[in-house]
């Protein structure tokens, strides 16, 4: 077994191996299999790694009210497009490496000649002599297996059994050929079966500078530049993500409606000046209303003298104090109503009602008078 580097081989050489697995000059191959289309399945996975990568970097924290991540900073939009670009330069890897494979000068597979296997399924050909051929079998179905030493097996599928039994003939012969002519040391059968050897003639026209590897120059550049594109779109996409999740925080804020989401719109980064404004001091407003606090009602009311919710406000405390006068009517007395005045800085809500309450009192009070003490007329 031995190594060759195709694209190290005089041009004559690369010219006539080329001819030969196409079957146009001698030796001819016995039997071919040619592999798969080559798929840079490594850098196709890295892509596909780091565009999952950077989703999860986009969904992370996505319109989360206890996130603190809910709105991207910025070391997390860098990292967006730092995700992005190794995705990025992962794929143009990938269309370089597919691009040199595909762009070779012969085909990739396995060529059993007369002579030698040839395994040029690498850039590096792998050839094994038939010299060393251990076993040729056909196994059904046009199919031919060939064992060499060191555990090297090789199956070919051939038209029909037929075909198959005579390729198994024609490298049977091969073998016994190779052997004599290693026997008699004749360097001329050795180049009539193996088409990477030195021909006893070669053409004098034929180019003289050997096949070149392809690398196409973009393949240098290509990276960077995706990479650096990918990375100023993944920092554009963290501005996108933030516009998109401070909707989503917003509309779940409003959809619970509860000072404590309210406050987490906001703490999260949330900049709408409604939220501050009116919602949040109506989400209050309402905890206070169900608490049934006259005194917290009053307290918020003095602590919030400017609110855009200022009518709202007066008109839950003088709810409240409403109930909270009903109370002090039922004692039936202007004490009771002079202590309601001084125990509530908000009274003035109900100023008339505390008035009427008084005349009603006075009023009874004349009518008690007159009817227990004035004299008969």
């Amino acid at each position: 077994m031995r190594r060759v580097d195709f694209f190290q081989l005089p041009r004559h050489i690369q010219d006539r191996f080329i001819q030969a697995c196409l079957g146009v000059t001698v030796p001819k191959p016995i039997a071919v299999k040619f592999a798969a289309k080559p798929i840079p399945w490594i850098w196709i996975g890295a892509c596909v790694a780091f565009l999952i990568l950077t989703w999860l970097l986009l969904r992370w924290g996505y319109g989360d009210l206890h996130s603190s991540l809910a709105l991207a900073p910025v070391w997390l939009s860098v990292a967006y497009g730092l995700a992005l670009a190794a995705a990025a330069v992962a794929a143009a890897k990938g269309a370089a490496s597919w691009f040199e494979l595909t762009r070779y000068p012969y085909r990739r597979g396995w060529f059993l000649f007369p002579g030698v296997l040839v395994d040029t399924t690498k850039p590096e050909f792998t050839v094994i002599p038939v010299a060393r051929l251990e076993r040729a079998e056909t196994i059904g179905q046009g199919r031919l297996r060939v064992s060499f030493e060191g555990g090297n097996d090789f199956e070919f599928q051939r038209k029909d059994e037929a075909a198959a039994e005579r390729a198994r003939e024609r490298l049977l012969a091969a073998k016994r050929e190779t052997l004599e002519a290693d026997l008699k040391d004749d360097e001329k059968l050795r180049a009539q079966l193996d088409p990477l050897l030195e021909p006893r003639f070669s053409n004098p026209l034929a180019h003289n500078s050997p096949l070149s590897r392809p690398k196409p120059t973009w393949r240098f550049w290509l990276p960077g530049a995706v990479g650096l594109i990918a990375l100023l779109l993944g920092v554009g996409f963290g501005g996108i993500r933030n516009t998109l999740s401070e909707r989503r925080l917003y509309a779940r804020a409003v959809a619970e409606g509860t000072p404590e989401a309210l406050h987490a719109y906001l703490d999260r980064g949330g900049v709408r000046p409604n939220v501050q404004t009116v919602l949040l001091p109506t989400a209050e407003l309402e905890a206070l209303k169900r608490q049934g606090s006259l005194e917290d009602l009053e307290r918020y009311s003095q602590q919030h003298p400017d609110s855009a919710i200022r009518s709202a406000i007066d008109l839950a405390v003088r709810d409240a104090l409403l109930q909270a006068l009903t109370t002090a009517k039922e004692a039936k007395s202007i004490s009771a109503l002079d202590a309601f005045t001084r125990s509530h800085a908000s009274h003035a809500l109900v100023l008339q009602e505390v008035q009427a309450a008084r005349r009603t009192l006075l009023a009874r009070a004349a009518e008690s008078f007159v009817r227990d003490f004035a004299a008969p007329g």
